[in-house]
């Protein structure tokens, strides 16, 4: 009796173990702890100028200006980028979020605006040669039919990031939309720092 009960105790023991180790396991597996590729993501905190061209599927174009501001939260693991924008007939709120996934390995973007407008989830890779984010989802369109999308995300310069979504129908490609986005809080800082010294030379 006494020895089935000290085997009851081990096998429960052991089995216990077991559990433990398999769910540390699968914690370490689906864990998505931040890395080098979200150091990326920093480079779009900071106020923005934004100006961007459209495109419908009818043809027509349009053009819109706005403000954007950036940051990371969630401890670094995704940016958001919200901004405000205004054309001749409309002002229209957008929020992304981008971020970087380890279980998929992938970079993705979350678009958002008031209209629901936008193809809206998009998964991607970092190409080190382009220096280039690329993109890929499929959309809906109004007859049903599923067509590729693509987005391109890169920095032209330290102070300034593009991105640019193009469509792929069965007989052509329009890049629907083409946004670029200058730095300002620099510039800000600049013309502070400028003023700060005009008046001391004025008081000297």
């Amino acid at each position: 009796m006494k020895k089935i009960i000290v085997y009851s105790f081990v096998l429960l023991f052991l089995t216990t173990l077991l559990n433990i180790n398999t769910i540390e396991l699968k914690s370490q597996f689906f864990s998505n702890e931040i890395g080098k590729e979200h150091d990326l993501l920093h480079n779009f905190t900071g106020e923005w100028y934004q100006i961007g061209n459209y495109t419908n599927s009818e043809g027509k174009s349009t053009s819109a200006k706005g403000t954007i501001k950036g940051e990371v939260i969630l401890g670094g693991a995704i940016c958001k980028l919200q901004s405000l924008q205004a054309n001749t007939i409309s002002l229209n709120e957008s929020m992304i979020l981008i971020g970087y996934d380890k279980s998929l390995q992938k970079y993705f973007f979350h678009g958002y605006d008031r209209e629901g407008n936008l193809p809206s989830t998009y998964l991607g890779d970092f190409d080190k040669i382009t220096k280039k984010i690329n993109f890929e989802t499929y959309m809906i369109d109004i007859k049903g039919n599923k067509i590729r999308s693509t987005l391109e995300l890169w920095f032209e310069r330290e102070d300034k990031f593009m991105y640019k979504i193009t469509v792929f129908e069965v007989d052509k490609k329009t890049v629907i939309a083409e946004v670029a986005n200058i730095k300002v809080t620099n510039k800000t800082n600049e013309n502070s720092k400028e003023k700060i010294k005009e008046k001391s030379k004025k008081q000297k």
